[in-house]
């Protein structure tokens, strides 16, 4: 399954096409970007029961462009930000059952 997004780096928006590239519900799926600014990106996704509920994990595994530099310079930040988002999201959605509009929401 593919469908293309944008994102915004820096001041740079760019379209990434991702592709669900393996499935395994309801324990695991990886993404990978078919097209985008990435030379790699795969994105895999795992869940385990706990007696206090289900942990979310993310494994990303990325290269830049422009290497080590680049991404100290422009890319760590902005997905730390990103991910940090996606978890405050996720601790949101399922603690009331409803998403919020914004990150100070």
């Amino acid at each position: 399954n593919t469908s293309p997004f944008s994102t915004a780096h820096q001041t740079q928006l760019s379209t990434v096409t991702p592709e669900i590239s393996t499935w395994d519900p309801p324990f695991s799926f990886t993404d990978r970007q078919l097209k985008g600014p990435y030379y790699l990106w795969e994105h895999l996704h795992t869940f385990h029961d706990t007696p206090n509920g289900t942990v979310v994990n993310d494994t990303v595994k990325y290269r830049v462009p422009g290497g080590r530099l680049v991404h100290a310079l422009m890319v760590k930040n902005d997905l730390m930000t990103i991910f940090g988002y996606r978890q405050s999201c996720m601790q949101e959605i399922f603690a009331t059952g409803q998403p919020g509009t914004s990150p100070s929401s």
